[in-house]
C-alpha cells in the first residue's frame, strides 16, 4: 500500500526546495495510484516496482509535469509494448520485455503472460513469436491460432512484437 511521504521524505528522496514539495506531494500520490493500480492486473512477471517509479522521478529532477508524463508513458509501455509513446526509462523495462530483450525467446517469454489474451492462446502466440517470421515454424503456430478462431488478438501481438524486435 502507498505510503504518503513526509516533507523531510520528498527533500531527502528527491533533493527537492520547500516551494516545490505540494506539487511533488500530488505527483507522487498521483503515480502511486497508478502503479498500484497497473500491478492490481498485471501478472508477477511485469509488475512495476515501487523503487522503480521514484527512479523515474527522480530522474526528471523534480519537474513534475514531465515526471508525470515519463511515469504514464513507464506504466503503458509494460502494459502494452508496442505503444504509440514508449518510456524512454528502458533500462527499468521488466525482463523480457520487447525493448530492451536481447532475443525472440525472451520476448516471447514475456507474452506468455500478456494478460490482454485468453490464457488458452498465449503459448501459441509465445511459440510464433519465437520462430523467424517467415519460418514454417511460424506459419504452423498461426494457422493454429487461426483453427482456435482467436487470431485477431493474437496476430495484433505478434504483428507488433515483430516491429518492435526488428531483425533479432
Amino acid at each position: 500500500m502507498f505510503h504518503n511521504p513526509s516533507d523531510e521524505e520528498l527533500k531527502s528522496s528527491f533533493g527537492i526546495s520547500d516551494e516545490l514539495i505540494p506539487a511533488m506531494k500530488g505527483l507522487v500520490a498521483g503515480a502511486y495510484e497508478l502503479y498500484e493500480t497497473s500491478n492490481a492486473h498485471m501478472p508477477e512477471g511485469r509488475r512495476i516496482q515501487a523503487e522503480t517509479i521514484d527512479t523515474i522521478i527522480s530522474r526528471e529532477g523534480g519537474d513534475t509535469p514531465q515526471a508525470a508524463k515519463a511515469i504514464i508513458d513507464f506504466v503503458s509501455t509494460v502494459e502494452n509494448p508496442a505503444t504509440n509513446t514508449p518510456t524512454v526509462h528502458t533500462d527499468l523495462l521488466p525482463s523480457g520485455h520487447p525493448l530492451v530483450a536481447s532475443s525472440r525467446a525472451d520476448v516471447a517469454a514475456y507474452y506468455t503472460n500478456e494478460p490482454a489474451l485468453p490464457v488458452e492462446t498465449r503459448s501459441l502466440v509465445a511459440c510464433a513469436i519465437a520462430a523467424a517470421p517467415e519460418s514454417a515454424t511460424r506459419k504452423f503456430f498461426v494457422a493454429q491460432l487461426i483453427a482456435s478462431g482467436r487470431e485477431i488478438e493474437a496476430l495484433k501481438h505478434i504483428e507488433g512484437a515483430d516491429r518492435i524486435l526488428g531483425d533479432k
